[in-house]
């Protein structure tokens, strides 16, 4: 039998105050996969806000921009979605103060689904891997996803 990973401080048997950080194109709120229906209230660590944006009403926003994640392993577990692409594209500038942003607000996880074509840039400077190494740094799981 496979264990499963723990977050220091945190059990997956009880993932409320887990808060797991998206860094993405953005999200759909509207969504019943978004429901808060019987949460409890988000976890006093939290320090994000909710912020309106190019067609989405900060009105849909629900404790705190933190919704239930029903898609994985966690559903209990709290999801904060940074919308870090348009449609002109994904800026280093926007994946970077994503990541300030997810960093500040004091998630526990960050996801990325995000990449450049190949060949992968350069280490040092590729805006995922600086965000990702100061996330690190700072004790937060990052996943990403490979480049095309």
């Amino acid at each position: 039998m496979m264990k499963q990973m723990e977050i220091p401080g945190f059990s997956t048997k009880n993932q409320v105050n887990v808060i797991i950080g998206f860094i993405d194109t953005g999200i759909w709120p509207e969504s019943p996969s978004f429901s808060d229906t019987k949460m409890p209230p988000v976890p006093t660590g939290w320090k994000g806000q909710c912020q309106s944006g190019e067609a989405f009403n900060a009105s849909v926003c629900t404790q705190v921009c933190i919704w239930r994640s029903h898609r994985g392993g966690a559903p209990m577990a709290r999801i904060a979605v940074y919308k870090t692409c348009w449609s002109s594209g994904c800026y280093d500038v926007d994946l970077l103060a994503a990541f300030d942003d997810a960093i500040r607000d004091g998630v526990h996880v960050i996801s990325l689904s995000l990449g450049p074509d190949a060949p992968q840039g350069d280490y040092f400077n590729d805006a995922i891997s600086v965000g990702s190494f100061h996330a690190v740094s700072r004790g937060i799981l990052v996943v990403a996803s490979v480049g095309k």
